[in-house]
């Protein structure tokens, strides 16, 4: 059984790929395999990576059609046979280190879950530029269920799944059936039971990992009620988490973060759907929501951004025509800046 199986989906990811799989080979840490599942990729990326694994056993290629991102890594969670699990996005890449650190800190700590921190990367005229991530912590150590919680409450730091190491017995893909198409906030979904169900949680205070920051999607008429069936959804299974740890839970803050979504969500109404009356049905349907319901008397607009403070403000209070006016004009400021 090899100590790591790093777990790495794709989705035409050529232009990435071949940096991300150098970055694991060079690791100063060898006894590990490579899991690298093909979900249906249209460009090179299946070929660049069986070039790969015929140099080197240790990578193990899959193709499946295309299935999203979220049974694509429960898939190759069951292929996995390493003791722990190390999560890395096609297009992003690690610290040459990277395991070696891991393994000295699963060591020293025998923990089931390690967190770690990471770089943002950025891409600016042909050119990448790397950004420390906000860091997990102020001090590196085991960590408890209070503060685990409030860090969820506030922030996004520890949702994302490469920023975990977790020991492969106390996962169970089977419990995430439910949640299979699921394709925003998959890495909350099935990180959050690790979070909270580990014996002990250790924090190695070091970036090991570079995640490339990508555009934004467009919205398009297809989205909504999609996105914001995906965003009730996600925030949903975090409060039933949360709501063990009253005291430590800042409530403003992630009813804050709620609402900021939301604001993506009514950008899909008004610019994806052409009825009046079907634009009214949508906000109805989102303010109907029992999440909603729940973070409504929470959300503090004073420290919004002015344009996503104006469009919360008309949303709760049911200025619809207002609001459709007003992300249209949003939405025209925006595409002369660029």
């Amino acid at each position: 059984m090899p100590r790591f199986s790093v777990l790495v989906p794709v989705y035409n990811g050529e232009l990435h790929i071949k940096k991300c799989l150098e970055s694991l080979l060079e690791q100063t840490f060898e006894d590990f395999e490579v899991i690298l599942l093909n979900d249906g990729s249209s460009d090179r990326s299946g070929e660049i990576a069986d070039e790969f694994a015929l140099n080197d056993k240790r990578i193990h290629v899959f193709f499946q059609k295309n299935q999203g991102i979220f049974r694509t890594r429960i898939s190759m969670m069951q292929q996995a046979a390493g003791e722990y699990l190390v999560f890395c996005d096609a297009d992003d890449w690690m610290e040459k280190n990277a395991l070696e650190k891991l393994d000295k800190a699963i060591q020293e700590s025998n923990a089931e879950l390690i967190l770690f921190d990471s770089n943002k990367v950025y891409t600016e005229k042909g050119k990448e530029k790397i950004v420390p991530d906000t860091p997990i912590g102020e001090c590196a150590g085991f960590l408890d269920k209070e503060f685990i919680a409030q860090r969820l409450s506030e922030s996004f730091v520890m949702n994302p799944l490469w920023r975990k190491t977790v020991r492969r017995r106390i996962v169970d893909p089977k419990r995430y059936h439910k949640y299979l198409d699921i394709c925003q906030g998959e890495d909350l979904i099935i990180g959050l039971p690790w979070l909270f169900e580990a014996g002990k949680v250790f924090y190695l205070k070091e970036s090991l990992y570079y995640y490339r920051c990508g555009e934004p999607q467009s919205a398009t008429g297809r989205v909504f009620p999609y996105r914001f069936r995906m965003v009730n959804e996600t925030r949903k299974i975090l409060l039933e988490y949360l709501k063990q740890y009253p005291e430590n839970v800042n409530m403003e803050i992630l009813a804050n973060h709620y609402f900021l979504a939301l604001n993506y969500c009514m950008a899909d109404i008004v610019f994806g759907i052409k009825s009046g009356r079907e634009k009214n049905a949508a906000f109805e349907e989102m303010k109907a929501s029992v999440v909603y319901k729940s973070l409504k008397n929470y959300v503090r607009t004073e420290s919004m951004r002015v344009r996503f403070r104006l469009s919360t403000r008309l949303l709760i209070r049911g200025h619809y025509r207002a609001l459709s006016i007003f992300c249209r004009f949003v939405g025209i400021m925006q595409r002369r800046k660029r």
